[in-house]
């Protein structure tokens, strides 16, 4: 379970997307697009400023929807990641 410090939505459309800082200084991210829900976090805490698109882990995806889904509301995401990510020390 990772725990969440911070959050910004940085996509409201076709992919939505949120990312925010981990409690432990490393960077999250959770995108839905084409169906998929993937949550990544940044292995490397050092890069605070730019999400690393070079080799962020991905810790979960999963299918949600059909291959042409794209946007979700914060709510159902929350719902749908509430097993890999806490957002309960995070001020919405």
């Amino acid at each position: 379970m990772f725990f969440a410090k911070t959050i910004e939505q940085d996509c409201i459309a076709c992919p939505s997307s949120w990312s925010g800082l981990l409690t432990d200084g490393r960077r999250w991210r959770v995108r839905y697009r084409f169906g998929e829900l993937r949550f990544t976090v940044d292995s490397d805490a050092d890069k605070l400023s730019v999400f690393s698109k070079e080799c962020p882990e991905v810790f979960e995806s999963i299918d949600h929807g059909d291959s042409l889904d794209g946007m979700i509301s914060f709510e159902e995401m929350q719902n749908l990641v509430s097993e890999w990510i806490d957002f309960s020390k995070t001020a919405l």
